[in-house]
Formats: C-alpha cells, sequence, structure tokens
C-alpha cells in the first residue's frame, strides 16, 4: 500500500463496514504521524475509484469469493450461532443471505459506492497523544 510505503500510516492502519438496520458506515483507521495528508490521499483514492470503478469481472469474481465465504461459515458452529444472532437483530433470515449476494447487480454496487463515499458525510477525528509532564499525564 503506497501509504504504508511511504510511511503515512504504521501497520495498524485498517478500514471496515458496518451495517445495519436503519444505517452504516465506513470506518479507516490507524496510526499516522501526518493524519491531514492520510485523510486528503484517503479522499483522493475514494474520488478516483469513483471514476475508474472496478471491472465488472472483478465484482462477478467478488461476489462468488463473498458468496464462498457465506458457504464456509456454516462449516463452523460458532460461525453459525453469531450469523444467526446477528441476522436476528437485523430482521433478516441467515439462510437468504446468500440469495441476497446472488442479487446484488454491478450498476447497484456502483450507485451505492458513490453515494456511501460522498465528501459531505466524511468526517476525521483525530486523537493526539497526551504530552509528558502535562497535567492529563
Amino acid at each position: 500500500n503506497e501509504l504504508y510505503e511511504k510511511g503515512y500510516v504504521k501497520n495498524s492502519f485498517s478500514a471496515e463496514f458496518e451495517s445495519f438496520k436503519n444505517c452504516a458506515h465506513n470506518i479507516i483507521m490507524g496510526d499516522s504521524d501526518d493524519p491531514n495528508k492520510v485523510y486528503e490521499l484517503c479522499r483522493a483514492e475514494i474520488e478516483n475509484a469513483k471514476k475508474d470503478f472496478p471491472a465488472i469481472e472483478d465484482f462477478k469474481r467478488l461476489q462468488k469469493v463473498m458468496y464462498s465465504e457465506y458457504i464456509q461459515a456454516f462449516d463452523s458452529t460458532e460461525d453459525i450461532s453469531n450469523d444467526f444472532v446477528d441476522c436476528l437483530f437485523f430482521g433478516v433470515d441467515l439462510l437468504d443471505v446468500g440469495d441476497i449476494i446472488l442479487e446484488i447487480d454491478y450498476d447497484y454496487l456502483k450507485e451505492t459506492f458513490v453515494s456511501l463515499f460522498n465528501e459531505e458525510y466524511m468526517a476525521m477525528s483525530v486523537v493526539l497523544p497526551v504530552k509528558e509532564g502535562s497535567e492529563n499525564a
């Protein structure tokens, strides 16, 4: 990753997505000595991805991976129980998830990506270290 190779982020840099019944959010997080630079580079990369969206072949490959991961989750009783509880809270039947994955189409994904990664909805939080000798240390 360019951010890591150029030293903008430490090895703790990561991203995650959470979805709930009425909302969803993406989180990009990690340690950096220059969080403003990282924010700008991430924002620019997102804008670039909107213009140069991955090809439909890449989408189909990812869809197959997600479906196979869904099927593989049934190999673990722990995964099954966790997934059933998660789906219960979301009002979704776990046994319908595979069909849902396969029903997502390329154009829908592209529209959703563009709308979710809208700069108007982006925010950045920076947690600064407490300096030694300060009254908060």
